[in-house]
């Protein structure tokens, strides 16, 4: 979701407090922005995320980066995350009555695991968008110590019981290990970006991931990588087995419309096809036969 650029944009942003914060959510000027979540073995879009974006009306856009920690330290990350959450499954149930039903990712801080009318908070909107549960799955970072993860157990199972996916984001940025949080009942790691950049050009990096996967298989989760801009990394995650990838290989993220038409146009046999193109100019590069490469690519 995050790269050096919006970081950049981020630290020369004039600086916004939370007054304008909380008018901007009382206008509606934070949308939901939608990234599709790719199968990679298909190459067909299996769900998105929904990114929280900020158009002011005199600055332009302001970056995440900014007014997102912003949220949490002024106490508004509840209504900015209930605000997104109810754009985006609104959104989702227009796809689902075209015939197209997406899971909705959403990310939630850990501080508001904390709050105990969460569960009903979520229920409600997902209810009230008709979307069964399981189409909504909850993002929280593996940023930070293991303890305060922890502490939100009773809250995590609590929503994983009412039928929603919890994935755990940003993994590999450093903080949680997926073993020392096997007794949490997530359904997905999502490995975080850094750890995808450049993935086939990296000699320790498929090592690294593949061991990753074969943990969260034994654990029963789902995997994701994030932040795929390049079709090697694509084809190495292919490889390697990983279930989904999310990235500005696919698109940036859209505005619902923009999105919308997105999907209606999107195929996934190109794609499907200059992976395979890709992986047999690459094996010929380094001399293997065609076959060896149509093997490694299929």
């Amino acid at each position: 979701m995050q790269g050096n650029c919006s970081e950049q944009a981020a630290r020369d942003w004039p600086p916004i407090d939370a007054t304008a914060l909380g008018a901007a959510l009382e206008r509606g000027e934070i949308t939901a922005h939608f990234e599709p979540q790719i199968e990679v073995r298909t190459a067909e879009v299996r769900g998105v995320a929904a990114l929280p974006r900020w158009r002011h009306p005199r600055l332009g856009w302001v970056p995440p980066e900014q007014f997102v920690p912003l949220a949490e330290e002024s106490g508004l990350m509840r209504l900015l995350t209930l605000q997104v959450m109810r754009q985006a499954l609104l959104q989702a149930s227009v796809w689902d009555a075209m015939g197209r039903r997406l899971t909705v990712a959403v990310q939630v801080s850990r501080g508001l695991l904390q709050r105990p009318e969460l569960l009903e908070d979520f229920t409600c909107l997902q209810q009230s968008c008709g979307l069964p549960a399981e189409s909504l799955m909850l993002e929280v970072s593996a940023k930070g110590p293991p303890g305060e993860l922890e502490s939100s157990l009773a809250m995590l199972t609590r929503l994983r019981l009412r039928g929603f996916g919890l994935s755990l984001a940003d993994y590999g940025s450093g903080g949680c290990s997926l073993r020392d949080l096997a007794d949490i009942p997530f359904t997905e790691v999502k490995i975080d970006r850094s750890c995808v950049h450049r993935l086939h050009e990296r000699e320790q990096q498929p090592a690294w991931l593949n061991s990753v996967l074969a943990v969260a298989a034994e654990l029963g989760l789902a995997s994701l990588a994030d932040g795929v801009e390049r079709l090697g990394e694509w084809r190495q995650l292919r490889q390697l087995g990983c279930g989904r990838a999310q990235g500005r290989l696919f698109t940036q993220a859209l505005p619902a419309l923009e999105f919308s038409l997105w999907l209606r146009a999107y195929r996934p046999r190109p794609l499907l096809a200059r992976s395979l193109i890709s992986a047999v100019a690459c094996a010929s590069a380094a001399g293997a036969g065609k076959g060896a490469a149509l093997a490694a690519a299929l």
